[in-house]
Protein backbone atom coordinates (compact mmCIF):
# COMPACT_ATOMS: atom_id res chain seq x y z
CA UNK A 1 0.00 0.00 0.00
CA UNK A 2 2.81 2.41 0.81
CA UNK A 3 4.48 1.79 -2.55
CA UNK A 4 1.17 2.26 -4.33
CA UNK A 5 0.63 5.56 -2.50
CA UNK A 6 4.11 6.75 -3.49
CA UNK A 7 3.43 5.82 -7.11
CA UNK A 8 0.17 7.78 -7.11
CA UNK A 9 1.90 10.78 -5.50
CA UNK A 10 4.66 10.66 -8.16
CA UNK A 11 2.01 10.63 -10.89
CA UNK A 12 0.30 13.64 -9.30
CA UNK A 13 3.59 15.57 -9.09
CA UNK A 14 4.40 14.67 -12.69
CA UNK A 15 0.95 15.83 -13.80
CA UNK A 16 1.32 19.10 -11.84
CA UNK A 17 4.70 19.73 -13.49
CA UNK A 18 3.21 19.07 -16.92
CA UNK A 19 0.28 21.37 -16.13
CA UNK A 20 2.64 24.16 -15.01
CA UNK A 21 4.63 23.76 -18.23
CA UNK A 22 1.49 23.97 -20.34
CA UNK A 23 0.30 27.06 -18.42
CA UNK A 24 3.68 28.69 -19.06
CA UNK A 25 3.35 27.96 -22.78
CA UNK A 26 -0.18 29.39 -22.73
CA UNK A 27 1.08 32.63 -21.17
CA UNK A 28 3.85 32.88 -23.76
CA UNK A 29 1.36 32.26 -26.55
CA UNK A 30 -0.98 34.97 -25.22
CA UNK A 31 1.97 37.37 -25.03
CA UNK A 32 3.01 36.58 -28.62
CA UNK A 33 -0.60 37.06 -29.71
CA UNK A 34 -0.75 40.53 -28.15
CA UNK A 35 2.62 41.49 -29.69
CA UNK A 36 1.39 40.34 -33.12
CA UNK A 37 -1.79 42.38 -32.63
CA UNK A 38 0.27 45.49 -31.83
CA UNK A 39 2.46 44.99 -34.92
CA UNK A 40 -0.58 44.53 -37.15
CA UNK A 41 -2.28 47.60 -35.67
CA UNK A 42 0.87 49.63 -36.32
CA UNK A 43 1.00 48.40 -39.91
CA UNK A 44 -2.68 49.28 -40.43
CA UNK A 45 -2.23 52.68 -38.68
CA UNK A 46 -4.91 51.87 -36.12
CA UNK A 47 -5.00 52.08 -32.33
CA UNK A 48 -2.41 49.58 -30.99
CA UNK A 49 -4.09 49.44 -27.57
CA UNK A 50 -7.03 47.55 -29.10
CA UNK A 51 -6.34 43.82 -29.37
CA UNK A 52 -7.35 42.48 -32.77
CA UNK A 53 -9.33 39.23 -32.74
CA UNK A 54 -9.92 37.04 -35.82
CA UNK A 55 -13.53 36.55 -36.81
CA UNK A 56 -12.85 33.18 -38.42
CA UNK A 57 -11.65 30.48 -36.03
CA UNK A 58 -10.38 28.26 -38.84
CA UNK A 59 -6.87 28.84 -40.17
CA UNK A 60 -7.02 29.57 -43.89
CA UNK A 61 -3.87 30.43 -45.83
CA UNK A 62 -3.95 33.72 -47.72
CA UNK A 63 -1.72 33.98 -50.77
CA UNK A 64 -0.54 37.55 -51.32
CA UNK A 65 1.64 36.39 -54.19
CA UNK A 66 1.79 33.20 -56.20
CA UNK A 67 4.28 30.92 -54.49
CA UNK A 68 5.13 29.17 -57.73
CA UNK A 69 6.06 32.47 -59.38
CA UNK A 70 9.64 32.74 -60.58
CA UNK A 71 12.05 34.30 -58.11
CA UNK A 72 13.26 36.76 -60.74
CA UNK A 73 9.74 38.15 -61.20
CA UNK A 74 9.26 38.46 -57.44
CA UNK A 75 12.60 40.24 -57.10
CA UNK A 76 11.83 42.65 -59.96
CA UNK A 77 8.45 43.46 -58.42
CA UNK A 78 10.06 44.15 -55.04
CA UNK A 79 12.76 46.36 -56.61
CA UNK A 80 10.08 48.35 -58.45
CA UNK A 81 7.94 48.98 -55.38
CA UNK A 82 10.37 49.35 -52.47
CA UNK A 83 10.90 53.04 -51.53
CA UNK A 84 14.54 52.58 -50.52
CA UNK A 85 15.44 51.59 -54.10
CA UNK A 86 13.84 54.78 -55.40
CA UNK A 87 15.67 56.84 -52.77
CA UNK A 88 19.01 55.25 -53.70
CA UNK A 89 18.38 55.91 -57.41
CA UNK A 90 17.55 59.55 -56.69
CA UNK A 91 20.76 59.86 -54.70
CA UNK A 92 22.74 58.51 -57.66
CA UNK A 93 21.04 60.99 -60.01
CA UNK A 94 21.76 63.90 -57.65
CA UNK A 95 25.41 62.84 -57.37
CA UNK A 96 25.71 62.74 -61.16
CA UNK A 97 24.27 66.25 -61.42
CA UNK A 98 26.76 67.52 -58.84
CA UNK A 99 29.57 65.81 -60.75
CA UNK A 100 28.54 67.56 -63.98
CA UNK A 101 28.34 70.87 -62.14
CA UNK A 102 31.86 70.34 -60.80
CA UNK A 103 33.17 69.55 -64.28
CA UNK A 104 31.56 72.44 -66.11
CA UNK A 105 31.10 75.01 -63.35
CA UNK A 106 34.63 76.37 -63.52
CA UNK A 107 34.47 76.73 -67.31
CA UNK A 108 31.73 79.36 -67.09
CA UNK A 109 33.14 82.90 -66.98
CA UNK A 110 32.12 85.17 -64.13
CA UNK A 111 31.00 88.78 -64.61
CA UNK A 112 31.19 91.54 -62.08
CA UNK A 113 31.19 95.26 -61.41
CA UNK A 114 33.44 97.06 -58.95
CA UNK A 115 32.80 100.57 -57.67
CA UNK A 116 35.62 102.47 -56.04
CA UNK A 117 35.12 105.53 -53.88
CA UNK A 118 37.93 108.03 -54.00
CA UNK A 119 39.64 109.92 -51.22
CA UNK A 120 38.65 113.30 -49.80
CA UNK A 121 37.84 114.77 -53.20
CA UNK A 122 34.98 112.34 -53.72
CA UNK A 123 36.39 110.76 -56.85
CA UNK A 124 34.56 107.63 -57.87
CA UNK A 125 35.60 105.05 -60.37
CA UNK A 126 33.49 102.14 -61.64
CA UNK A 127 35.08 99.13 -63.29
CA UNK A 128 33.39 96.29 -65.09
CA UNK A 129 35.27 93.02 -65.50
CA UNK A 130 34.96 89.50 -66.83
CA UNK A 131 36.93 86.70 -65.20
CA UNK A 132 37.64 83.32 -66.65
CA UNK A 133 39.81 81.28 -64.31
CA UNK A 134 40.07 78.13 -66.40
CA UNK A 135 43.80 78.34 -66.97
CA UNK A 136 44.50 79.11 -63.31
CA UNK A 137 42.41 76.32 -61.82
CA UNK A 138 42.27 73.66 -64.52
CA UNK A 139 45.09 71.62 -63.06
CA UNK A 140 44.20 72.09 -59.39
CA UNK A 141 40.81 72.95 -58.00
CA UNK A 142 38.75 71.83 -61.00
CA UNK A 143 40.39 68.41 -61.20
CA UNK A 144 40.16 67.72 -57.45
CA UNK A 145 36.47 68.75 -57.27
CA UNK A 146 35.65 66.63 -60.31
CA UNK A 147 37.37 63.59 -58.81
CA UNK A 148 35.62 64.06 -55.48
CA UNK A 149 32.20 64.25 -57.15
CA UNK A 150 32.94 61.18 -59.29
CA UNK A 151 33.86 59.32 -56.11
CA UNK A 152 30.52 60.37 -54.58
CA UNK A 153 28.71 59.07 -57.69
CA UNK A 154 30.51 55.73 -57.37
CA UNK A 155 29.68 55.57 -53.66
CA UNK A 156 25.99 56.25 -54.39
CA UNK A 157 25.97 53.55 -57.07
CA UNK A 158 27.53 51.03 -54.70
CA UNK A 159 24.93 51.93 -52.06
CA UNK A 160 22.12 51.37 -54.58
CA UNK A 161 23.59 47.98 -55.57
CA UNK A 162 23.80 47.03 -51.89
CA UNK A 163 20.15 47.97 -51.35
CA UNK A 164 19.12 45.92 -54.39
CA UNK A 165 21.11 42.90 -53.22
CA UNK A 166 19.62 43.13 -49.73
CA UNK A 167 16.07 43.30 -51.11
CA UNK A 168 16.71 40.34 -53.42
CA UNK A 169 17.97 38.32 -50.45
CA UNK A 170 14.88 39.30 -48.43
CA UNK A 171 12.60 38.14 -51.27
CA UNK A 172 14.35 34.77 -51.54
CA UNK A 173 14.32 34.29 -47.76
CA UNK A 174 10.62 35.18 -47.54
CA UNK A 175 9.79 32.77 -50.39
CA UNK A 176 11.62 29.92 -48.66
CA UNK A 177 9.79 30.68 -45.40
CA UNK A 178 6.43 30.63 -47.17
CA UNK A 179 7.21 27.29 -48.82
CA UNK A 180 8.37 25.81 -45.50
CA UNK A 181 5.31 27.18 -43.68
CA UNK A 182 3.03 25.61 -46.30
CA UNK A 183 4.61 22.21 -45.74
CA UNK A 184 4.34 22.65 -41.97
CA UNK A 185 0.64 23.48 -42.28
CA UNK A 186 0.03 20.30 -44.28
CA UNK A 187 1.90 18.22 -41.71
CA UNK A 188 0.02 19.88 -38.83
CA UNK A 189 -3.34 19.25 -40.52
CA UNK A 190 -2.49 15.57 -40.88
CA UNK A 191 -1.47 15.43 -37.23
CA UNK A 192 -4.77 17.05 -36.21
CA UNK A 193 -6.76 14.50 -38.24
CA UNK A 194 -4.84 11.64 -36.68
CA UNK A 195 -5.28 13.09 -33.19
CA UNK A 196 -9.03 13.44 -33.72
CA UNK A 197 -9.24 9.82 -34.89
CA UNK A 198 -7.25 8.72 -31.86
Amino acid sequence: DIQQGLAIRADVLRANTDLADRQQRLLEGQRDYRVASIKLSTTLHSDPTITLVPTDKELRPTNLVTVGEATEELTNRALATRPEVSAASQKVAASKQQSKAAEWGQLVPSFGVEHWFGGFKGDRDTFSFVEWNVLDQLGGLLTSRSRAEKARVKQAQLHREGVSDRIAAEVLTARERVLTAGEQIKTSQQAVVQAEET
